[in-house]
């Protein structure tokens, strides 16, 4: 503040107090994480899913990139939830997702799809890529386990439908063509995978 004369006489300081925008930015991310992640399993959700493959399936045509979609399901799982009950059945289901998740790259995403069902965008340019990744997960799957006890460990495989998106394909094209092929891998034995 100036004097009649213009010296200063006085000086005015703010302050902001930004806790509460941290707070309510903090809030918002988590807010946004629960928006896009199923609670059970903690990786991405159908609604993300959805978007996801929207904006994939939109890039394809644009520039002509290819992806690929993995359909999963747990071979047997009812028969665990019947045996074993819903919460060991959840550790399953669990384990399942943290293990497809933590073996893809960063730029792929394993989404929980219903029931024991997840789904993954790839990327990928050529089937027998798709086929290689798929085949890798089935085998990290089959190679774990829930314990359940000291002599008891319930062994957990899946069976894997896969194919490659390219631009001319709709989502709900593309998404049968998948699945078809993971039933084909059930109706063939299960613990095995299927791309076309």
């Amino acid at each position: 503040m100036y004097d009649t004369e213009q010296k200063i006489v006085a000086a005015i300081e703010v302050f902001t107090d930004e806790r509460f925008q941290k707070q309510i930015y903090n809030e918002n991310i988590e807010l946004r994480d629960k928006l896009r992640t199923d609670p059970l399993t903690l990786v991405a959700n159908r609604n993300f899913f959805d978007f996801q493959i929207n904006k994939r399936l939109e890039e394809a045509r644009l520039f002509g990139n290819k992806f690929g979609i993995l359909m999963m399901d747990i071979d047997h799982f009812k028969h665990v939830n019947d045996t074993y009950g819903h919460l060991v059945g959840d550790e399953i289901f669990k384990i399942v997702a943290y293990t497809l998740s933590s073996n893809v790259k960063k730029t792929d995403m394993v989404s929980r799809w219903g029931g024991e069902e997840f789904i993954a965008l790839v990327d990928v340019t050529t089937n027998e890529e798709l086929a290689a990744i798929a085949e890798r997960l089935r085998t990290l799957v089959a190679a774990s386990g829930y314990k359940l006890n000291v002599d008891k460990t319930i062994q957990v495989t899946i069976s894997i439908g896969g194919t490659l998106v390219t631009k001319d394909d709709t989502i709900k094209s593309a998404i049968t063509r998948a699945d078809d092929n993971m039933y084909y891998a059930k109706q063939n034995g299960r613990n095995q995978t299927k791309i076309a």
